[in-house]
This record gives C-alpha cells, sequence and structure tokens, in this order.
C-alpha cells in the first residue's frame, strides 16, 4: 500500500492515462489485501517454508502477494469496457493531379 500514494501523487499533475494507472494500482493493491485477509496464515506458512530468517520471510511474502494479486488480476485487463473505439475517420476527398 505504501507505493500507491507515490503512484497518486505522480499521476496527479499528469495525463488522464497516467491517472487511470495510478487509480488501477491503488484498487489492484486493495483488493489484494482485502483477498489475502483471511488468507494471512497460509501466506505465513508459505513464506516460512521458503525461508528460517525473518527479513527474507517479509520479502518473500511480499513477492507472493504480488505475483498472486498480478495473475489473479490480469484476467481483468483484457475485458471488452476497456478498450476504446478508435474514432472514424472520413477519407479525405483526393485532390486532382495537376
Amino acid at each position: 500500500m505504501g507505493t500507491c500514494i507515490t503512484a497518486v501523487i505522480a499521476a496527479a499533475g499528469g495525463a488522464s492515462a497516467g491517472k487511470f494507472v495510478a487509480a488501477s494500482h491503488v484498487v489492484l493493491n486493495i483488493a489484494g489485501a482485502l483477498l489475502f485477509m483471511p488468507l494471512i496464515g497460509q501466506l505465513h506458512a508459505a513464506s516460512a517454508w521458503l525461508s528460517a530468517d525473518n527479513g527474507a520471510q517479509i520479502a518473500h511474502a511480499q513477492t507472493l502477494f504480488n505475483v498472486i494479486s498480478s495473475l489473479l488480476a490480469l484476467p481483468f485487463c483484457y475485458l471488452p469496457i476497456w478498450h476504446k473505439k478508435p474514432p472514424v475517420s472520413t477519407p479525405m476527398a483526393k485532390s486532382p493531379v495537376a
């Protein structure tokens, strides 16, 4: 959640695409945190199984959280609601060749 404020501040004065990315980052982290709340014991067990060092366990837990959250969110990136249709352009009239 700590990187969310950085993304929001960076996008504050930017284009709408940057604001969309920052909002997506916030939503991804909040949804991931809500998803992992009931699974905190399993996340701890998995990170403890990977390493006995406390610092490494924190790093493993963060990596597992980010990878699993991103993999779960990936299919939603391809929903048709995110794809804007390109503007319809009319063909320009050809000028006569002199």
